[in-house]
């Protein structure tokens, strides 16, 4: 596909603008009595947000990235912000009522969050070998890459089936002074990302069409996501 560039960095970026919405609302709605779950679904979108910019701006083809080994760092970004969505939803499907949180606690999550992205993602541009390779020039996707789609398929599909037990369960402390999150639209969220892991271990070359398909549904679950709290 002659702009499947313009397309990935249009849909990436409408994506992380969901992303760094999504870490608003939860961050900032009923602040002065947080809730543990709420803080930590907060602070993982918003690091997945950046690591989603670096994956988008590292894209080969993208001005200043054009090898092989620029797209083996596009998608060790690509798979770290897919593991923190994978592991914090299953986490929330596994313990989906949540403790209050202090202030000070919630801002050293918060903290703690933008530090581990700050190191990976400088040890990611200055020493890419450090993730196991991705991306091979005129080969495409690795067995590891391909390997760690699959994975996170089965992760989100576990995530799914444990959220769809609970979407009929009625929330035992239900309170306007708490941000609501419905399972429904996660379980949504959980299928739709499942579907776009999928794709993106089918494609060869990044201008295929499986890339655009897979950043569509991955777009289709982000809006899910925010939907599960507005």
């Amino acid at each position: 596909i002659s702009v499947a560039l313009p397309l990935h960095t249009a849909l990436e970026t409408a994506t992380i603008v969901i992303f760094a919405s999504v870490f608003i609302v939860c961050w900032n709605a009923f602040d002065s009595v947080r809730k543990k779950n709420s803080v930590i679904l907060a602070v993982a979108f918003l690091c997945t947000a950046i690591f989603g910019f670096f994956h988008a701006i590292t894209f080969q083809g993208m001005p200043g990235f054009l090898s092989a080994t620029d797209m083996h760092k596009s998608l060790s970004f690509w798979l770290l912000s897919r593991y923190i969505i994978g592991t914090t939803l299953l986490g929330l499907a596994l313990k989906f009522q949540g403790a209050h949180i202090s202030t000070n606690k919630a801002l050293g999550i918060l903290v703690s969050g933008l530090t581990f992205t700050t190191i990976t993602s400088l040890a990611i541009f200055l020493t890419p070998e450090v993730i196991p390779l991705t991306f091979l020039e005129g080969h495409g996707q690795t067995a590891f890459k391909i390997n760690s789609e699959i994975i996170l398929v089965a992760l989100n599909v576990l995530t799914a089936v444990l959220l769809y037990r609970q979407t009929n369960d009625i929330e035992p402390e239900y309170t306007v002074t708490h941000i609501q999150i419905e399972r429904r639209y996660l379980f949504l969220a959980s299928c739709l990302t499942a579907m776009s892991e999928v794709y993106f271990s089918l494609y060869s070359d990044t201008k295929e069409i499986f890339v655009l398909i897979g950043h569509v549904f991955q777009l289709l679950a982000a809006l899910a996501i925010y939907r599960s709290m507005v």
